[in-house]
């Protein structure tokens, strides 16, 4: 089996390197991009494509990747009589933040019987069932009674075992978070000194919406208050004294500030996301640790809330969720969100999300216009902020409170940030 990206993003890009030596080229619907080359691979329209014959390939199939766009394509490619296709995002939405390899160990190791079934057609179970059977394996797929039809299509371009039904097995891969577990690939015990450190303190989390102000920041400081920020917080540090005592970043784009964070020399702890595993093999000073974190929106449960940061922590869309697991883990009971605007998540152009203008000019060329839109950032953020309010119902004394001057987020209690001084 061999692919075609289409979309050559950031989602793309990163699909390219999970799909390594099984990709022929890109597709984008971009002219400007159209016969360029991207990380080594050529980058087509659909039609020059099928020009080349590409199409034609009964082992060639296309894997959507722009999030925001994937009805119109897929029936554009319907229209074009086009079956093999996969969405990316119908599989585990992190899989390819871990290494084909190391799932297919995984699953060797913990499936011994000769027949594996897994659950749903999507790129990432196609790809596992040829290094199945390559392992000598009896790979399956089940695809559910209500995607059967909707599959048959597709389904008739594979002579693979495919079945049809309901619950005839345990899923192998649910996503990227079951496979640490199961594995511990991505575990960090240096993070267990973390494990109520602060237990009993009021902690605030400091997030970078429009509405945070200097001052603030500054009487943060001058209370002794620990802290917890995030991604560009540095931008204030010129204009106060105050530092968070922990920073937390999960950025896919993290490779672009590495050489921020490692000179982060007045932050006693960075805990960054592992989305780079390849940053790990660099030695990085003392105070960064390597956090795993999954998006938790893919799995569609409503218990995406880690209180072991060991294993790992949910992303549910936004840090400030990880920064609200943080929290919690280092024992605190009092939690005061700060900064949390809750506004449109908006491309680079005219974007109001942050307190400072400047705020994504470390990103370069990369944006995250292809990752957002207003009303799926905002679904996917308010859900992961009712996972954590859900949680700290269900574990008193611990409240979480919102101190955010202004803003849109309604799911924890108010607070007026000067009362609590």
């Amino acid at each position: 089996m061999k692919f075609i990206i289409w979309g050559a993003g950031l989602y793309g890009r990163r699909a390219r390197k999970f799909f390594e030596g099984m990709v022929v080229a890109f597709i984008d619907a971009k002219s400007s991009l159209q016969g360029t080359m991207m990380e080594g691979m050529p980058i087509y329209s659909y039609e020059d494509c099928r020009k080349k014959g590409f199409l034609d390939d009964p082992e060639v199939w296309i894997v959507v990747t722009p999030r925001h766009f994937v009805d119109s394509i897929v029936s554009f490619l319907q229209a074009h009589q086009m079956q093999r296709y996969f969405v990316l995002f119908d599989a585990a939405r992190n899989f390819y933040d871990a290494s084909l390899q190391d799932i297919l160990q995984v699953i060797l190791k913990n499936h011994t019987a000769v027949k594996v079934e897994m659950e749903g057609f999507d790129c990432l179970h196609a790809m596992l069932y040829e290094k199945l059977l390559e392992a000598g394996k009896h790979p399956v797929i089940w695809i559910s009674e209500e995607n059967w039809e909707r599959e048959a299509g597709r389904i008739a371009c594979l002579n693979w075992d495919i079945r049809r039904g309901d619950g005839a097995c345990s899923r192998v891969v649910q996503d990227a978070k079951i496979l640490a577990r199961t594995e511990n690939i991505y575990e960090n015990p240096a993070l267990k000194k973390f494990h109520d450190m602060f237990a009993g303190r009021r902690c605030f989390i400091v997030a970078t919406g429009p509405s945070l102000r200097m001052e603030d920041l500054e009487t943060l400081r001058k209370h002794g208050e620990l802290c917890i920020s995030m991604n560009g917080i540095y931008h204030a540090f010129p204009q106060v004294k105050w530092r968070p005592d922990f920073f937390v970043m999960i950025d896919l784009l993290v490779d672009s500030y590495w050489n921020i964070i490692d000179h982060m020399t007045d932050v006693p702890y960075k805990l960054i996301g592992d989305s780079k595993m390849s940053a790990w093999s660099k030695k990085h000073p003392d105070g960064v640790y390597r956090l795993h974190f999954t998006g938790g929106d893919f799995t569609g449960a409503d218990t995406n809330f880690s209180d072991d940061l060991v294993q790992g922590a949910y992303a549910n869309g936004t840090v400030t969720n990880v920064c609200i697991q943080l929290a919690v883990y280092l024992g605190c009971k009092e939690i005061y969100l700060l900064g949390v605007d809750f506004y449109n998540v908006l491309p680079k152009e005219g974007r109001v999300s942050h307190f400072t203008d400047d705020y994504d000019d470390e990103m370069g060329r990369d944006d995250y216009s292809e990752c957002y839109t207003d009303e799926f950032s905002l679904k996917l953020m308010g859900e992961g902020y009712r996972i954590s309010r859900e949680y700290a119902d269900a574990h008193p004394p611990l409240k979480i409170y919102n101190a955010t001057r202004g803003g849109y987020l309604e799911v924890f209690e108010r607070v007026d940030f000067d009362s609590l001084f």
